[in-house]
Formats: C-alpha cells, sequence, structure tokens
C-alpha cells in the first residue's frame, strides 16, 4: 500500500501560476519518462478525427479535435518533456516510447462510445494499452479523465446514468486494472459542474446535472482512498480537482485572462465564431478552448510539481532495455497494420459517401478496423452527412454529449 495522496486538493496547489495561462510553469522536471492518457473528447489528441477519416469533428472550424487547437493532455505532455503517440498513429515505426494517448471522443466510463459506437470506451483503452504493453511502465505517469458522458444527454442509444455508482465503478475497474499491470503513478480527474456548460446552463435540468457531477465526485474520491488504501494496492493514485478549479474560472475569469466564460465561441447556427477565442472558456456548447485546456494542463503540471520531488532532466530518458523491448513488441503487434488501416479508411469513405444526413446520426457508419492497436475490435462511426460541410458541422456541434 502507496502513501494516500488523495487528500491532496488540486485547486488549492500554485493557483498563482494559473492567472496567465500564456505562461506555464517551468519550476521542475519530473522523473516520469512516459504517460499514457485515457478518456474522451477533452482528452482526445485527435484519434477520432483519424478514425473517421478526417470527419469527426470536422477541421475546420474544428482542429481536428473537440477544440479549437491542442487539448490540455498536449500540453502537460510538452511541460513533461515527453510526446505520447496518438493511439491512431501507433505503428511498427512509431512505438509509445514516451507513452500514447488512447483517448477518443465521446468515450464513457464504460464501453459505449457516444459519438461512434463502436470507437473505444474507458474500459476498451484500458485493454488496448494492456494488449500492447504488459507489464506497465513503473515510471509511467497514467492518466484517466472519463465520466461526463455518462452523465449528459445524449442522441444515441447509450443511457445517460441518473447516479454516480456505475460511473464511479467503471473508473476504479480501469484503475485497478493499470495498478494489477504496474502502473505507479495514476492520475485521476474528477468533473466540472456539468450544469454550467453553455449547452445546459440555461435549462431545467442544469441543477440535476451540477447535483450530479458533484455527487459523483464525492464518491469517486472516497473509492479512490478506498481503493489506495486496500491491502496489496501498490500505486499512488493523484487527484486532479478540476471542479474547483472552473467554479473559479468561472467565478473570477479576469484573473486566468478569460472575458466569457458563460458562452461558446463557435456558434452553429447562425454561423460564427469569436475574433477572441483565447478569452473564452468554451469553445462550443460543451468543449473548451484551447486556452482553457492550457489553462488545464498548467494546473495539472503544477499540482504533479507539488507531489513529486524535482529531478534532473537526464531522468525523462527511458532506459535503453526499456525502450528496445516496447519497440520490439510494438512491432509484433503492429506489423500487419498498414494493409488493415488502407482497407479500413476505403471501407470507411465509401460508407460515408452513402449514408443520409440527419441533424443527430445515430446509425451505424460503417467498420472501420484499427488492428494497430494489437486487437481484433471492430468500431462503427455514426451516420453522418453526405450533404456538405453544413450538415457535418451541425452534427458536430450540437451533439448533446461531451465527446
Amino acid at each position: 500500500m502507496r502513501t494516500v495522496l488523495t487528500g491532496i486538493s488540486g485547486a488549492a496547489i500554485a493557483i498563482g501560476s494559473l492567472t496567465l495561462i500564456s505562461q506555464p510553469s517551468t519550476a521542475a522536471t519530473l522523473s516520469f519518462n512516459q504517460v499514457y492518457f485515457f478518456g474522451d473528447s477533452l482528452s482526445d489528441p485527435g484519434n477520432a478525427y483519424r478514425a473517421s477519416a478526417g470527419l469527426v469533428p470536422p477541421s475546420p472550424p474544428y482542429a481536428q479535435r473537440f477544440s479549437n487547437g491542442s487539448v490540455w493532455a498536449e500540453y502537460l505532455s510538452v511541460q513533461l518533456g515527453l510526446s505520447p503517440v496518438p493511439s491512431t498513429q501507433l505503428s511498427a515505426q512509431n512505438p509509445p516510447l514516451q507513452g500514447a494517448n488512447f483517448a477518443f471522443g465521446g468515450a464513457t466510463s464504460g464501453t459505449a462510445n457516444t459519438v461512434v459506437p463502436l470507437f473505444p470506451a474507458l474500459q476498451q483503452q484500458i485493454a488496448q494499452f494492456l494488449n500492447l504493453q504488459a507489464p506497465a511502465n513503473p515510471n509511467a505517469l497514467f492518466v484517466l479523465w472519463a465520466g461526463a458522458n455518462d452523465y449528459l444527454p445524449t442522441e444515441s442509444t447509450f443511457q445517460p446514468f441518473t447516479n454516480p455508482k456505475p460511473s464511479v465503478t467503471n473508473i476504479t475497474t480501469a484503475v485497478s486494472a493499470l495498478e494489477a499491470a504496474g502502473a505507479q503513478n495514476i492520475l485521476v480527474v474528477n468533473l466540472p459542474d456539468l450544469g454550467t456548460l453553455p449547452l445546459t446552463r440555461t435549462t431545467t435540468d442544469a441543477p440535476r446535472l451540477n447535483a450530479l457531477s458533484k455527487a459523483h465526485n464525492n464518491f469517486l474520491f472516497r473509492q479512490m482512498r478506498r481503493l489506495e488504501r486496500s491491502p496489496g494496492f501498490d500505486a499512488n493514485i493523484i487527484p486532479l480537482d478540476i471542479n474547483t478549479l472552473f467554479q473559479q474560472v468561472i467565478n473570477q475569469p479576469s484573473q486566468f485572462g478569460l472575458t466569457n466564460v458563460t458562452d461558446s465561441c463557435f456558434v452553429q447556427q447562425p454561423f460564427s465564431i469569436c475574433s477572441n477565442p483565447n478569452e473564452y472558456l468554451f469553445w462550443d456548447r460543451i468543449h473548451p478552448t484551447t486556452a482553457a485546456h492550457q489553462l488545464i494542463g498548467n494546473f495539472a503540471f503544477d499540482n504533479l510539481v507539488a507531489l513529486f520531488p524535482p529531478t534532473t532532466a537526464a531522468a525523462f530518458a527511458a532506459p535503453e532495455s526499456t525502450s528496445a523491448d516496447l519497440a520490439t513488441s510494438t512491432f509484433a503487434a503492429l506489423k500487419s497494420a498498414s494493409a488493415s488501416d488502407s482497407a479500413t479508411l476505403t471501407a470507411l469513405r465509401s460508407t460515408s459517401q452513402a449514408s443520409a444526413s440527419v441533424p443527430e446520426p445515430t446509425t451505424a457508419w460503417g467498420l472501420l478496423a484499427l488492428a494497430g492497436l494489437g486487437i481484433s475490435q471492430v468500431w462503427r462511426r455514426r451516420e453522418v452527412l453526405a450533404n456538405g460541410p453544413a450538415s457535418v458541422v451541425e452534427a458536430a456541434e450540437t451533439h448533446t454529449h461531451l465527446g
């Protein structure tokens, strides 16, 4: 049983360094030589975009992510001095020597995906990692941020949860699986108040979503604390209190370089994009701007620096044997990827040309096989939008889930 870290509130750490989001902290370096991300659109570095052959999210106006630029996972990785590979770009020539990002837009904490039914949710992402690299590198940082899509309304067949137990149970299962594989440091992120999004804040459902968010966070804290103290559990669970951070940003936006924390910069109907996105908290009705993502990335890094002693930059380098072994095992898993990827994209584009345009697509887009991840799962994309860019934009911006 490791030292309990879950009692530390992330919002209480280094808030001064967050007032200017253009100035990331460089106070210390950390000894992680890899970083792995799991989650939904908030952490997706372009996996959904590549897996959908460039259809989701439509870019532009999006930036191949569910935002107008890089997401927080990318900003955090830069500060860690690491370059994790997006899972959809893993190959024999591009192994995850410094980690990988498995996050996909639409992922729930379980096995359902609200954007593309057979895109991976959190549990499949964990399985993909374990198939690709086991045991886990004890010097890696593992990051989990999931749960919002468990509660927000959706046009998919997934039924949102009305209490936090199934969501927190799913996250606990994921953390336990990583620890069992040898992970030593696992960062677990809580939820912002889901009733404060531009999509929800003026609806009658906002109070319920805010209460549900708080219940989720409280239960998550208790479960992570209980798990970390359980006999035989040998990992640090590191909390990241995004909820309190978002509350502070919304209550005092000027201290964080923002001027608008209620509206979305990008509006689909009538189509418009604000002239000052770096001053907005939200890019669309659900997702943060890249400026807000940078704020989150800085916040996460400052929390890690506060919890771990600084070390030298040399610690970033993975041991030679680890890199060589990983490259060998990755090659074995990915050597047949090229042919599969080519066939997959051909099938995907063919299916999209035949699909009908609808405001909220819910049916299958076609089959998408990512053999490069070392698994045999086949994922579908939702039916979308053969009638031009406006329809694609509508589907991406109006879907009622976090992505």
